[in-house]
């Protein structure tokens, strides 16, 4: 946030190849509008001196996207140099939001994104918000725990997890979601205290989940997902879109991403051929093999060959570019009877995901700081 208490929101959007009109002008419509409640990066601003290389213009831009609180994107055409900012933003935790106005309807850029909108004004305005939820709103828990922040994140890795179990399109619904559930809690008393419990938040998703059934644009795309969010809490013991949501460093169950070795017999540095994730014997590999089972698009977890390295302090793991289609290499290094080291491949649904997944298992990594360096 800048100094002056407004949130920084970076511009983001095509440059190259584009003429005056096309860089500025919409650029020139959210400031306008948006100038008195936010502080915009322009990447247009550093066009305007003309002895920076063309080195410190991107040294610029990435620097003004880690400065920023969110993103917004006018994707109205494709530009390369706009999806690599997105993807250098998600990593690092910024909000986004997307206006497609001309509906390309790009996954990764998707993938990518808290909400996609139609329009710049559109996209302006669910940021705000989002960013205002994030920075004041609390989440207040019972039996004398300790009230924690509203997180974005938990919302979408919950509804995500909801798509999968109903088997609809986790990349667009929970862009579909997000937003309007911030809308319905704006809606209550919110903006005067600033609290909700986990009800409020699981009534919101229930709400938008009917509403979007209705809609006969969603109603296809969205069918079976309020069941499944519902079915999520079923006391049977899963971990529920409710508790996945607002448990404190819980992530979305492993049990439908099997793990086991990728040849027939051979051993791991734990000595036994592993079938399952819970086959494993030492809990700190189960914990970070599990945060990697978490993240969305992945099938299948295999173990491969083992070895002897430098031991560390903690069970870490690593994830690396693989020449094999679908799969993303991996070394996870922990301390077992016949060895320090055990590689192992994630296997993805779609190759076009593979970067995009392999970013988000070194973000979740990173965040639990259990990523090998």
């Amino acid at each position: 946030m800048a100094a002056n208490g407004k949130f920084r929101v970076y511009l983001a959007g095509p440059i190259a190849g584009c003429n005056p009109v096309q860089r500025s002008r919409w650029r020139d419509t959210i400031k306008q509008k948006y100038g008195s409640k936010m502080t915009f990066l322009d990447p247009v601003d550093n066009l305007l001196d003309p002895a920076a290389s063309p080195y410190a213009f991107v040294e610029a831009d990435l620097q003004n996207i880690m400065e920023a609180d969110g993103l917004l994107v006018n994707m109205w055409q494709e530009s390369i140099g706009t999806a690599m900012g997105v993807a250098h933003a998600h990593r690092h935790g910024r909000a986004i939001v997307v206006a497609d106005p001309n509906h390309l309807e790009n996954k990764m850029l998707t993938f990518f994104a808290d909400a996609v909108e139609e329009s710049p004004l559109q996209a302006a305005k669910a940021l705000w918000n989002l960013l205002r939820a994030e920075q004041s709103w609390r989440v207040v828990k019972s039996a004398g725990r300790a009230d924690e922040p509203f997180e974005r994140k938990k919302i979408m890795d919950a509804v995500r997890a909801a798509c999968r179990d109903a088997k609809r399109d986790d990349i667009v619904i929970p862009r579909l979601v997000l937003p309007r559930v911030i809308e319905y809690l704006r809606a209550g008393d919110r903006k005067v205290n600033k609290s909700m419990t986990t009800s409020d938040i699981d009534n919101a998703v229930i709400d938008v989940l009917k509403t979007l059934e209705s809609d006969t644009s969603h109603s296809d795309a969205v069918t079976g997902v309020l069941n499944a969010w519902r079915d999520r809490d079923d006391g049977s013991g899963a971990v529920s879109g409710r508790r996945s949501i607002h448990a404190v460093g819980n992530r979305l169950p492993a049990a439908h991403v099997p793990v086991s070795c990728g040849g027939k017999s051979h051993g791991t540095i734990w000595g036994n051929t592993i079938q399952r994730l819970e086959d494993i014997p030492s809990t700190d590999a189960r914990r970070v093999l599990g945060n990697i089972t978490s993240v969305q698009g992945i099938t299948r977890i295999t173990l491969g060959q083992f070895g002897h390295k430098s031991p560390r302090n903690k069970c870490q793991a690593r994830v690396d570019e693989s020449k094999t289609p679908y799969a993303i290499e991996g070394k996870l290094y922990d301390r077992g009877p016949k060895g320090t080291m055990q590689s192992f491949q994630v296997w993805v649904q779609s190759d076009e995901t593979r970067p995009a997944v392999a970013l988000e298992i070194e973000r979740l990594l990173r965040h639990e700081d259990i990523w090998a360096s």
